[in-house]
């Protein structure tokens, strides 16, 4: 009898052993999977922040010629209506004095302007702002005093 007393508790312990590692296994899977799912929510709301790559900006060769600027803020973001603020400047004055626009963003990523008027001036400098209802990002472009198109990458 005493024998299997103890079999018995043995056999006891060992279902408790087990359904205790049951327990902790099923525990991590699930913190492994709330943790994936935020992963994703975080990715997410990273890749919707606008971010300005790169701006090609393009200065006629005469004074009717109006100056051109195409930004590339991603393919992510096609179809987004974004405003688009423009400060062409030389020598710390400005040209347009903070030109904005309500543009669309094109399937290729790209959102493409034209400057209202001409500038009797070469502009060294363009800051470039572009918002949407919950993020924005603004770069700065330095121009070299010519006409042709310039390139900033960021």
């Amino acid at each position: 009898m005493r024998k299997q007393g103890k079999i018995l508790i043995g056999v006891i312990i060992i279902i408790l052993i087990g359904i205790s590692m049951f327990y902790i296994l099923t525990a991590n899977n699930n913190n492994s999977k709330n943790n994936n799912a935020n992963q994703s929510i975080n990715n997410t709301q990273v890749t919707n922040l606008i971010k300005i790559q790169k701006v090609d900006i393009t200065t006629g060769h005469s004074l009717a010629s109006k100056s051109r600027a195409s930004i590339f803020i991603g393919s992510q973001h096609a179809g987004k209506t974004v405003k688009v603020t423009t400060d062409f400047s030389r020598e710390k004055t400005s040209l347009n004095h903070n030109e904005t626009t309500q543009e669309t963003v094109s399937p290729d990523g790209y959102i493409n302007i034209t400057c209202a008027e001409a500038y009797s001036n070469y502009p060294d400098t363009c800051v470039v702002t572009v918002s949407d209802n919950s993020t924005s990002d603004c770069v700065t472009c330095n121009l070299k005093i010519e006409s042709g198109t310039q390139t900033n990458t960021f």
